[in-house]
Formats: C-alpha cells, sequence, structure tokens
C-alpha cells in the first residue's frame, strides 16, 4: 500500500480512542488486504485462462494484447505477477 494511505491512518496521539469506527474498519480492512496477491485472485486466474484461449505465449509470433486495469497500481501488480508466471522475469 502507498505509504501515504497507511500514514493517514496512523493513530494519533491518544491512539485509537481518537479514531473515528471508519477509520478503524479502515485499518481493519487494511490489515486483511496486506497479506492478498493478485495472482491468487479468480480475475487473475480468468485472465490466464483467456490468455490459453488465444494461445498466448511470450514467443514474438503470439498475438499482443492490452490489458485496461482501472489503476496503475492494479497495472503494476498485474505485470510482475504475469512476468513471474510466464517466466518473464
Amino acid at each position: 500500500m502507498p505509504r501515504d494511505r497507511r500514514e493517514a491512518l496512523q493513530t494519533t496521539e491518544g491512539g485509537d480512542a481518537n479514531l473515528s469506527a471508519e477509520a478503524r474498519e479502515l485499518q481493519t480492512l487494511l490489515r486483511r488486504l496486506e497479506g492478498q496477491k493478485i495472482a491468487h485472485s479468480s480475475r487473475f486466474r480468468l485472465l490466464l485462462q483467456e490468455l490459453e484461449k488465444v494461445r498466448w505465449t511470450d514467443a514474438k509470433v503470439s498475438p499482443r494484447l492490452l490489458v485496461f486495469t482501472e489503476s496503475r497500481v492494479t497495472q503494476e501488480h498485474l505485470a510482475k505477477a504475469l512476468a513471474k508466471q510466464f517466466q518473464l522475469t
């Protein structure tokens, strides 16, 4: 997670008592999400199935594909996961 988001949710003097219920809930969600990997997601597995259907490999003769994501963060994680999956690193 980007540092600025973590910092925004850190407690101030007085600890959690100064946080709103919403902020505490966000902290809980962030802790749960930190261990998640895109490679374990159902959407990633679906993408791999679709790549297989079009016979995509890392070969130069493979069809070129363009994958859209909502955020740059997702795009970066997806690129790393695909590189690892297809041993491109």
